[in-house]
C-alpha cells in the first residue's frame, strides 16, 4: 500500500485491487442542485496518452481553479463546514412526481424521481438531482477533474429530468493518474449517515492490452478530516460488482484495506439505486451497502472515531494507466444524518 497525500486533494488511487486515499476539506455549498453484466473493454494499442501535466506524488496535485471560480484554489485554507445537527429519526421524504428520464423503464425499481426542491426533511443534509442547471459542480463543494477526465450533465440517460452527471475517461496508456468526481463535506453526529445515488453504467473499461478487471472506484464516504486518521468507504466497480474498501490507519502509521464484495449485479446501461448507510449507534460500527432497496453486504466498520467531519464523494474518484476508456451517469445524490 502507498500513500499518497497532497495537501489539499481528495482522491482514492486505485492500483490494482488496493485503493489509497487523500484527503482534504472545502465548506460544503448550500442550495437545491437542481442487464447484462459487463462485457471488459480492452484499449486499442493507438488510444491517446493521457496528459502528464497532474503529478499525483506532489503537492500540486489538486487541479487549477476553475475561470467560473467553482473549485477552490489549492493553497486556500479551509472555511469552517457546515454542522447537520442530528434529526430525530423519521420516515424518508417521498420522492417528487415528475417523471423519469428516458433510460429508465417504466418497472424499474430504482425510476423513482428525486425533486431536491421538494424534499424540506430535517435529516436530509445534503440532496442533489442534478436538474438545476447543467453545469458542473451544481450544488456539490467542488470538482476533482485531472488529465483528460471530463465532468458534464447528461441529458440522454437520467432518472429525474431533465440531468444526470456524467463523469468519464478516456483510454489512456501512460501517464498519471486521472480523475473526475464531485465532492461535499459536513459535519454531523448524527449516529446514522445514509448516503444513496442512481448508477448507470455505459461504459466500463479494462486495464489496456491485459484481461485484468480493473477497479474502478465511484463513490466515497470518508469519517474524519484527517486523511491519515479517517475511516474511508469506498465504493468501487470491479466486473459486474461492487465491493466495499475500507481503508483506515494501521497500527506502524500507514494505511491498511479491506476489501469485502456486494451480492447482486451491476448491470451495464441498466439503472441501480446504490444505497451505503453507517450505523453509529453502537460499538462497533455497522456498514450496509443496498442495491435497489436490497442489502447485499452488512459488515462491522474496520474502526470507530470521535471526528465528526464527512465527505462524500461521486464520480470516478481515480484510475491509473494503463486502461480502456469508462463512462458512468450518476443521478439523484442524497445524504441523510439522523
Amino acid at each position: 500500500m502507498r500513500p499518497l497525500v497532497p495537501a489539499t486533494l481528495v482522491a482514492v488511487v486505485a492500483l490494482g485491487t488496493a485503493l489509497v486515499p487523500l484527503v482534504a476539506f472545502v465548506a460544503l455549498a448550500t442550495g437545491g442542485c437542481g442487464g447484462s453484466a459487463f462485457e471488459l473493454v480492452s484499449a486499442d494499442a493507438a488510444a491517446p496518452v493521457m496528459d502528464a501535466s497532474t503529478p499525483i506524488d506532489g503537492p500540486a496535485a489538486r487541479p487549477d481553479a476553475a475561470s467560473d471560480g467553482s473549485s477552490p484554489p489549492a493553497d486556500a485554507s479551509p472555511p469552517p463546514m457546515k454542522d447537520a445537527a442530528p434529526a430525530p429519526d423519521a420516515s424518508e421524504a417521498g420522492d417528487a412526481s415528475d417523471a423519469g428520464g428516458n433510460a429508465v423503464d417504466a418497472g424499474d425499481a430504482s425510476a423513482a424521481a428525486v425533486s431536491c426542491a421538494s424534499m424540506t426533511a430535517a435529516q436530509i443534509v445534503f440532496c442533489c438531482d442534478f436538474d438545476e442547471g447543467s453545469t458542473p459542480p451544481w450544488n456539490w463543494a467542488y470538482d476533482l477533474v485531472g488529465g483528460k477526465a471530463t465532468v458534464a450533465a447528461d441529458t440522454t440517460d437520467f432518472v429525474s429530468p431533465p440531468n444526470g452527471f456524467a463523469a468519464s475517461v478516456p483510454a489512456f496508456l501512460s501517464g498519471n493518474a486521472t480523475l473526475d468526481s464531485l465532492v461535499t463535506t459536513f459535519v454531523s453526529s448524527a449516529v446514522h449517515i445514509d448516503y444513496s445515488f442512481e448508477m448507470f453504467v455505459k461504459t466500463y473499461g479494462g486495464g489496456a492490452g491485459s484481461t485484468t478487471i480493473p477497479t474502478v472506484p465511484v463513490a466515497q464516504l470518508q469519517i474524519g478530516a484527517t486523511g491519515s486518521t479517517a475511516l474511508f468507504l469506498t465504493l468501487s466497480l470491479e466486473g459486474s460488482e461492487l465491493h466495499l474498501v475500507q481503508s483506515f490507519p494501521a497500527g506502524d502509521g500507514g494505511t491498511q484495506t479491506e476489501s469485502t464484495p456486494v451480492v447482486g449485479t451491476i448491470g451495464s446501461k441498466e439503472w441501480v439505486k446504490v444505497e451505503m448507510l453507517l450505523d453509529r449507534s453502537v460499538m462497533p460500527w455497522t456498514v450496509t451497502v443496498l442495491l435497489d432497496g436490497t442489502s447485499g453486504l452488512n459488515l462491522p466498520a474496520a474502526i470507530t472515531l470521535s471526528d465528526q467531519s464527512v465527505q462524500v464523494q461521486l464520480g470516478i474518484i481515480e484510475v491509473v494507466p494503463p486502461m480502456a476508456a469508462n463512462a458512468f451517469t450518476f443521478d439523484n445524490a442524497l445524504v441523510r444524518a439522523y
